[in-house]
Order: structure tokens, then C-alpha cells, then sequence
């Protein structure tokens, strides 16, 4: 069986109504963008559509764009052990083994909720300059491992694009939902891996070149958010700035694949708070160690009380970062019980409690809910911002800019060069030369298929040609409008002179009528096939060249659509209409 692709998935749901087995995804309508075309969101094997309801329900259908073996199996066991712990910070999902139908064969799909709000680096992101609001989200962070520790699950890929911020119970607070449970760890599959490893920004590195499956293959992923959490709440925007790559939350692979070679590690090993640079000090020695032996986050940072480093840790660490990089100018580490220099706003010390503080601008963190509370929630004293489209966050980089200019340039220059191969000389039918008929056609007449060479009639009185001197320059005719009978016989002037209005007029109606149609196809940058036809207007560059894409549920040969283009190409513009 020859498995879906993306491009058979795009075409597919935009026929919900065909190729949807289940009642709610086929009485509803896929989300599309500014074209009206399904936009993807295409992970690691799968793409997901957004689906919205004829009820408005969005629902979150994904699609398999390969083969993973044992997956009805897989996602019943998350299902069940999901409707067994009931998890606030988890979404509740259906797998539809026969879910959507591509080339008369069924295919298996999930289908989620859809749930809005702001992916965890986009959330960072926005709020660098509120260091209490980022204190509390890393509160929430440590409250969430505990709980999917005491649930026994391990979600397998936590990174910014499966962290979502939601709207909670209260409408001025968030809370953190998870979302992508493809290589989730339950006790049901202990003995059934995924053979996913996750985003590699946020793995360890004997998990990317070895694997591993398990309760705690999520421990170094906790460790990584909670300590770039840690260090955004002290070196703000200017260390985001430096290191962000709308791929990461500070750190990459390379970092602790080669941390000798990192400038990050460097930087912050060296901030001159001692909660920060102990917390560095774990995550470096853990992403040297073997996997199992990671620390679980709640026990590293327990009661709010950060574990300090011992003096061999610190001895391993420095020989971890020698002869790397050159050194920022460390700074000096503060003694035991000495007042922590100021960063930007308090510096929780390593054995002080969170307190309850208020911010009268943004703010207001809560004391930590009770252990009967399931949901982690960070309030606003507004309501949460409208979600940031992750389209557009991503378009919004200079990159990208770049490369949708290049995509625009390049565009205009193909669809000029089209119009520019469709200029022919003018189609002037009604005209003769100054000669006697012969069996020979010009090139001019030979373009003019289907146009033969007028002949004179009989009676009508030749027009004469100008004298020639002898030995003087090549033979050349003259062209002159065609008498009708009964007309003055007085010859025309030479075509060197301006044509009258009335045979420019003549001469336009006829080639209007005269308007070539073609068909042509053209990929997008999502791999969309797309078949359109282009009408070749007789103005050429001096027209207009009209793009037209129909509404949904039509095409471009509707009658309506056709006219008008049909229309725009008789008044000389140059027209493509595609589906």
C-alpha cells in the first residue's frame, strides 16, 4: 500500500465531507490561509490540520505522512492511561484507525482538541522584562514534572512547540498544557519504544546517538527549560537576543554535545548569581553523564531550595570548559552567605522561600496552589494577549523576509517573461502589399495561421507603388489598407506614417478576438500541483497581468470566472487563472 503523502493529505481535507469518516471532521471545514488553502502544521511524520466544527469546535487532526508500526495499539494505551490519571496539563484524543480516505483507501488519524494559546518560547519571548512573571512559570515547570513523575508517564518530546500557555479556569490566568503524544512513555508500553528522540535542542546527547525509552527520559528535557527559564529571568532580552534561533530556549545540541566549544555555557557559568550558576553547573555535569543518571528536576529543586555544588563539581565543570572558547572575563563567584549582587530585579537566594509578591503594572503571582489543584496557572491581571499566529512569528524573522522577497521577485520575473514570449507582432489581417499576389507567404503571414492573404477583387484598381531610382537602395514594399468597392482610389500614404485611429481601432477588435488561451502547471512551495490557464493579451507589456484565484467549491472554468477573464483579455490584458 503506497502511503499518503503531505500534498495527498492538503488535497484531501479540503473535501471534508468525502474523505472524513467520522460525523464532527465531516460536517466541517479545514482553516486555510490567506489563499484559502489548508495550512499544515508538519512535525517530525505527521501533519496536522486545523479542523473547525459546522458547532465552531476546532479540532486538531493529524495525519500520518509514513508508517509507524503498532500505532493503534500505542495511542489506546496512552488513551486509556490518560483517562485513568485525569491530567489537567494533558488533552484528551481519539485515534480513528479509518480516519480519512486518500485514493479509495482508509487511512488511520487522531483527533484532538484544538487548543489555542502561546508556545512556551513565544510566551518567553514576550515577557523577558517581567523576571516575576518567569519566576512563577519556572514554579509551574517544577509542579509539572512532579506530577507526570506521579502519573508515571514521560512525555518523550517536551520542547517550546509542544509547551503550550492556555487559557485557565480564571480568564486573567494561563495554564501549561502538553500536546504530541507520539513517543509517549506509559507502563502499558514499557516494553514497546517509539523510536522517537525528540526535539535535539532539548535531549540529551546519549539519546540522540543511542536512544532511550523509560520513565525518565524526560529528565534532562525538565532541566534544560527550567534552567533557560532561570537565566532569561536574569539576562533578559540582551541574552535572548544573542542565542535564539526560534528553534531553542536558549540552548542547542551543540552545547552539550561540545560544551568546551559553547559560548553560552561560558556566559552563564559565569553570571554572578549563585542559584544560576549552580543550577548550570547540573545541567553541564548531567548532559556528560549517562542518562539514567540524571537528576529529576523536583528533587534537584526541592521546597524552592536549589541543590549546591560540591567543590569536585566544580573542578569537573571548569575542565569541561577549558580550552574552549575564549573566556568572557569571568566574574567573581560570591562566598557562602554573601550578599547575591543585584540582577534585573530581586535574585531569589538559594535557601529563601518564594514570597507572594505583587506588581501593580503586570502581575500578580499567586501562592502555589493547593496539591487537590491539577492545573498550574500563571495569572494576568488583563486578559491574556490574542496567541501569536506561528506563521506569522516565523515570517516575521529577516530570513524569512528575505527569502519570501526573493520568492516575490522571482515570481514577477517568470510571469514577465510569460507575458513577454506571448508578444507577436501586431495581427493585421486587412492588410496587402503593394505587389502583385504571390504563392509565397511573408514570415509576417506565416504567424497569421488560419489568416490567408487577401486578394484583390476584380474591378478594383491596383494601388500604385512610388517610383524607384536604379542602383539605389534594396527593393522595399509599401503596406496600405485594403479598398472595399466603391471607395476613393486615391493611395494611401506610406506606413511610415502615423495609422489613423479608426484602423488602429479596426486593427485592436480584430486582434482582441483573436486572444490565445494556455494551459500550464506550476508547484508552490508546498509541494502543491496547481493547473491554471493563461490568456495572452495583445497589449503585451503595456497591459495589465491579472492573477485570479476563485472562491472555494468552484473552479477556474466556472462560467462566471471564465467570462471575466475572457473579458480582461479582449480588452488587451494578459490574465491566469488557477485552481
Amino acid at each position: 500500500m503506497i502511503w499518503p503523502n503531505a500534498t495527498d493529505y492538503n488535497a484531501a481535507v479540503q473535501n471534508p465531507q468525502l474523505c472524513f469518516r467520522d460525523a464532527d471532521l465531516r460536517q466541517g471545514q479545514a482553516v486555510g490561509d490567506l489563499f484559502g488553502l489548508p495550512r499544515p502544521h508538519s512535525g517530525n511524520f505527521a501533519d496536522v490540520y486545523q479542523i473547525r466544527g459546522a458547532d465552531g469546535q476546532n479540532w486538531a487532526v493529524k495525519c500520518f505522512t509514513r508508517p509507524v508500526p503498532g500505532l493503534q495499539a500505542r495511542y489506546h494505551a496512552i488513551s486509556e492511561q490518560l483517562r485513568q490519571t485525569q491530567r489537567a496539563f494533558m488533552v484528551e484524543f481519539h485515534f480513528l484507525n479509518e480516519g480519512i480516505c486518500i485514493r479509495g483507501q482508509w487511512h488511520p488519524l487522531v483527533k484532538m482538541r484544538w487548543v489555542e494559546g502561546f508556545r512556551l518560547n513565544e510566551f518567553v519571548r514576550e515577557h523577558l522584562n517581567k523576571p516575576a512573571l518567569l519566576d512563577r512559570l519556572a514554579q509551574l515547570w517544577v509542579r509539572l514534572a512532579q506530577e507526570l513523575r506521579d502519573a508515571g508517564m514521560a512525555h518523550g518530546d517536551l520542547q517550546h512547540g509542544n509547551v503550550l500557555l492556555v487559557p485557565a479556569s480564571k480568564s486573567s490566568s494561563l495554564a501549561l498544557k502538553l500536546v504530541d503524544y507520539d513517543g509517549m512513555y506509559v507502563p502499558a508500553l514499557a516494553d514497546q519504544p517509539s523510536g522517537e528522540f525528540g526535539h535535539p535542542n532539548y535531549q540529551h546527547p546519549q539519546r540522540l546517538r543511542k536512544g532511550g525509552y523509560g520513565r525518565h527520559m524526560d529528565r534532562f528535557s525538565h532541566l534544560v527549560i527550567y534552567t533557560a527559564l532561570r537565566c532569561l529571568r536574569y539576562g533578559g532580552e540582551t541574552l535572548w537576543q544573542r542565542y535564539d534561533n526560534q528553534e531553542n530556549l536558549l540552548f542547542r545540541e551543540e552545547d552539550f554535545r561540545q560544551p568546551n566549544r559553547s559560548q553560552l555555557l561560558r556566559e552563564i557559568w559565569n553570571i554572578a548569581d549563585r542559584e544560576i550558576h549552580d543550577l548550570v553547573g547540573h545541567l553541564l555535569l548531567a548532559s556528560q553523564g549517562p542518562l539514567e543518571a540524571v537528576p529529576a528536576l523536583e528533587e534537584l529543586v526541592e521546597d524552592g531550595d536549589l541543590r549546591p555544588l560540591s567543590a569536585d563539581e566544580e573542578a569537573r565543570i571548569d575542565a569541561l570548559l577549558e580550552d574552549g572558547v575564549a573566556p568572557l572575563g569571568r566574574q567573581r563567584k560570591p562566598a557562602a552567605g554573601e550578599a547575591l549582587p543585584q540582577g534585573r530585579g530581586p535574585v531569589l537566594s538559594r535557601r529563601s522561600k518564594p514570597q507572594t509578591t505583587v506588581l501593580t503594572a503586570a502581575l500578580s503571582v499567586s501562592p502555589p496552589p493547593t496539591p487537590e489543584e491539577k492545573a498550574a496557572e500563571v495569572e494576568h491581571e488583563a486578559p491574556p494577549p490574542a496567541p501569536i499566529d506561528p506563521l506569522m512569528s516565523r515570517l516575521s524573522h529577516p530570513a524569512w523576509l528575505a527569502t519570501l522577497s526573493v520568492i516575490a521577485l522571482v515570481s514577477f520575473l517568470v510571469i514577465n517573461g510569460m507575458v513577454g514570449l506571448s508578444i507577436t507582432q501586431p495581427a493585421v489581417v486587412d492588410v496587402v502589399a503593394n505587389t502583385k499576389p504571390s504563392s509565397q507567404e511573408t514570415p509576417h503571414h506565416k504567424r497569421e495561421q488560419g489568416h490567408p492573404l487577401p486578394q484583390h477583387k476584380q474591378g478594383d484598381d491596383p494601388i500604385p507603388k512610388p517610383r524607384r531610382e536604379e542602383n539605389t537602395a534594396p527593393k522595399q514594399e509599401n503596406f496600405s489598407l485594403q479598398r472595399k468597392q466603391g471607395e476613393d482610389p486615391t493611395p494611401k500614404q506610406e506606413n511610415t506614417r502615423p495609422q489613423p485611429k479608426q484602423a488602429k481601432h479596426e486593427t485592436a477588435s480584430l486582434q482582441s478576438k483573436q486572444g490565445r488561451q494556455e494551459l500550464v502547471h506550476f508547484s508552490t512551495v508546498d509541494h502543491m500541483s496547481l493547473a491554471g490557464t493563461l490568456y495572452h493579451g495583445w497589449k503585451g507589456k503595456e497591459g495589465m497581468t491579472v492573477l485570479m484565484l476563485h472562491d472555494l467549491g468552484s473552479h477556474r472554468n466556472t462560467p462566471g470566472w471564465k467570462r471575466l477573464a475572457e473579458a480582461l483579455q479582449a480588452e488587451g490584458h494578459t490574465v491566469l487563472t488557477f485552481d
